[in-house]
């Protein structure tokens, strides 16, 4: 080689490890920004991606990724480039296809992502940099959010006060994100030789460990504990452990268990598994609901119903109460079920498949050098992450997703080393110097496509400026500032549904406090107008969006429309307490009885995790001022104990006695199964013979006073009332003697 050839391979191989350097730089900021969890966060750095990996076309080599293999299954590349045109697929055929290409460009910078790993990870020198990285920087995330727990540092965006989130928001993600740097971690303290490293990477594995414990996350501590069990097992297998070092470790976790628990340590680890049973477990019922949902939207619609719409596809077909906003699955084949339907799952579980016999054939290659050793630590990552994903999104998050496609990148370069086919050098293409007509065919393409992503996630991102500008203004009061900036964001993004909504609520919201009635009349009308333009644009998942349109709609007194409004609100969102109720309501006025009767019916039977949300006794005063009925008012309650009370002080107030008294009977026969004889008498029997005594039947709170006497023959209160109400009756008996 010449000085001339030298000096042409030095700037290329110069400008890679700039490169190289700068993806580890890119990666370590994404968790930073709250895990990359607001969507401003997330389209800088789908920009920042795309325009990353456009600065690197001169020196991507293009023609190693396109040339490997020759079928579909041989190489992960071809997995991962199946995977972005399935996506596409899915934007086409979208039932909401803004939201889909929103998603399919997010994906698309995770794939980019990938394959910059790929590519700039083409030695095994940078391999092991990259992964030291990697643990580096979930030690450093760990240190800061320890520092944080014990109030050191504040974390006033943290969900629950008490789990460590360390830069997330949530301490179940920040446990996702840890799993990738604790296994990385495990993997390099088995391979390395060094008893420095090894110090340092012990230190480093403790430091993570305890983060992850006081993330409080059940789900990651249960994969995590089994991915362990599988690391130490197959390091078992592979010679590289022995029995009695096992036996050891063991001995030393149960000590130091034991030590940490006698000091307490443990205690927020306790609390956190008690608190499962002690919530009856709701966690568990929760999730559960929101598989068999999933399951209902997939079985809907076999096909899948778009790229990234499950969160507006979901309410619809919910089986318990929407308190809880849910847009994961806590599933990640019922996610993918419901994005991309059936297709989609056959692919994801031959994905898995592809990875579990490239894992198997790289451990039974090359025993004892370096690479299967690491693998192991990265076949546990996978465990764990796949178990994870059964009951949880750990790679959804944005931060998180981008970590993953590094793993799957550096996973890659080790199924590579098998067939030793990567150099201790990188090598470089030459820009422009490729003979492959094709590979500078999808060259080309490929830039295109990343200019025009770049463009739209421009456009996008200033969208989302102007109309959380707009949103600071509305709250600062600053209406016409306000008006002016939501018109700005749909400028950028005109089919952006959220500044439609905004503007709105905005205009309802002035309506409200206008004094004037044609100043109000306009308001309303604009409003109508501006949720019309959303509800075109969202045609799922815009239950919210119908059920304002339905309430403007009756306020100018346009019954048709606002029925019509408020049937597909209840449609998209069986579940929604609020919408369901309202609608009833709002029936009633218009004198369909029978539908508001059909809503309640329905009502009752939202399954509330934690209480309902409305008073039966409102729903049952606001229908007796329509119909005194017993059939009907009896149809609009459920069979509880609450809903037999409320239903006997109302039919008492209307004077049906018989019905009111078989319901009191009723809801007393529950209390008692409830609470027990004599606390049922505290709790309900004392309410209803009052109700009684007000309304001058002293005959039957008489009868509560007796039945009450024969379980606590002692109660003096008790007593006291019966003779009480016996002298009451006695006296009354005289006067009608007397007449």
């Amino acid at each position: 080689m010449t000085g001339h050839d030298k000096k042409r391979s030095f700037w290329p191989a110069s400008y890679r490890s700039f490169l190289f350097i700068s993806t580890i730089v890119l990666l370590s900021s994404a968790p930073w920004f709250y895990g990359l969890t607001r969507l401003r966060d997330q389209l800088v750095a789908e920009l920042l991606i795309f325009s990353f990996f456009l600065i690197s076309v001169p020196v991507f080599n293009w023609d190693r990724i396109l040339d490997q293999g020759t079928h579909l299954r041989e190489t992960a590349d071809r997995w991962v480039l199946s995977a972005l045109l399935l996506s596409f697929l899915y934007v086409l055929i979208s039932s909401l296809p803004y939201q889909s290409l929103l998603a399919f460009f997010r994906f698309l910078s995770v794939v980019l992502f990938y394959f910059l790993i790929r590519d700039f990870v083409d030695t095994k020198k940078k391999f092991h940099i990259f992964l030291w990285g990697i643990v580096i920087l979930g030690t450093v995330y760990a240190v800061y959010g320890l520092a944080q727990y014990y109030g050191f540092l504040p974390h006033p965006y943290w969900r629950g006060k008490y789990e460590l989130a360390s830069r997330y928001v949530n301490g179940g993600h920040f446990a996702a994100f840890l799993v990738f740097p604790f296994f990385g971690a495990a993997s390099l303290l088995a391979a390395e030789r060094n008893v420095s490293a090894k110090a340092s990477l012990g230190m480093m594995l403790c430091l993570q460990g305890w983060a992850l414990l006081l993330t409080r996350s059940r789900t990651i501590w249960l994969s995590l504990l089994v991915g362990v069990g599988v690391l130490i097992y197959l390091m078992k297998r592979q010679r590289l452990l022995s029995g009695k070092i096992v036996v050891g470790l063991l001995l030393l976790a149960a000590v130091s268990g034991t030590f940490f628990w006698s000091l307490g340590f443990l205690d927020p680890v306790i609390h956190r598994i008690e608190s499962l049973w002690k919530s009856n477990f709701f966690s568990l019922f929760h999730r559960w609901h929101m598989w068999e949902g999933s399951l209902r939207a997939v079985v809907s619609r076999p096909w899948g119903w778009g790229l990234g719409t499950f969160g507006e596809i979901l309410p619809q077909f919910r089986t318990h109460s929407d308190r809880f906003l849910i847009d994961y699955a806590h599933n990640e084949f019922l996610q993918v079920g419901v994005d991309l339907g059936i297709p989609g799952i056959l692919f994801l579980t031959g994905f898995i498949v592809f990875f579990l016999r490239r894992f198997a054939l790289l451990r039974a290659s090359h025993p004892s050098s370096v690479e299967p050793v690491i693998a192991l630590g990265f076949f546990a990552t996978g465990v764990s992450l796949f178990l994870a994903s059964q009951a949880d999104f750990p790679i959804r998050i944005y931060a998180t997703g981008l970590l993953f496609a590094a793993y799957l990148g550096l996973t890659v370069f080790l199924f590579e080393t098998r067939k030793e086919r990567r150099q201790e050098e990188a090598f470089v293409q030459p820009a422009g110097r490729s003979r492959n007509s094709k590979s500078l065919v999808i060259r080309w393409i490929g830039v295109f496509i990343i200019l025009a992503a770049g463009c739209f996630v421009a456009r996008q991102l200033f969208a989302e400026i102007h109309f959380e500008r707009g949103f600071k203004l509305e709250k600062d009061f600053s209406w016409e500032g306000a008006h002016g900036e939501y018109q700005r964001s749909i400028s950028w993004a005109p089919f952006y549904v959220a500044p439609h909504v905004a503007q709105g609520d905005l205009y309802r919201k002035r309506a409200s406090l206008a004094m004037n009635r044609d100043q109000k009349q306009e308001y309303r009308r604009r409003a109508i107008e501006a949720f019309q333009r959303a509800a075109s644009l969202q045609s799922r998942g815009a239950g919210r969006i119908h059920y304002v349109l339905g309430l403007l709609f009756n306020e100018i007194g346009d019954i048709k429309q606002s029925r019509f409004h408020l049937e597909a609100a209840v449609h998209q969102a069986p579940m929604n307490a609020i919408f369901v109720s309202e609608y009833g309501y709002q029936a009633l006025e218009w004198g369909d009885q029978e539908r508001a009767i059909e809503l309640f019916e329905q009502f009752q039977k939202i399954r509330f995790q934690e209480s309902t949300h409305a008073d039966p006794c409102e729903i049952l005063r606001r229908f007796s001022k329509h119909t005194q009925k017993y059939q009907d008012l009896r149809r609009v309650v459920d069979d509880r104990l609450e809903d037999h009370l409320c239903l006997g002080y109302v039919l008492g107030e209307v004077g049906e006695w018989d019905f009111s008294r078989a319901e009191f009977d009723a809801a007393l026969l529950r209390s008692q199964s409830r609470y027990g004889p004599n606390a049922a008498m505290k709790n309900t029997g004392e309410a209803i013979a009052r109700f009684y005594v007000l309304h001058e039947r002293l005959q039957d709170a008489l009868g509560i006073y007796e039945e009450a006497l024969k379980h606590d023959p002692e109660n003096t209160d008790y007593r006291k009332e019966l003779i009480s109400i016996s002298g009451q009756l006695g006296r009354a008996a005289g006067q009608g003697d007397a007449a």
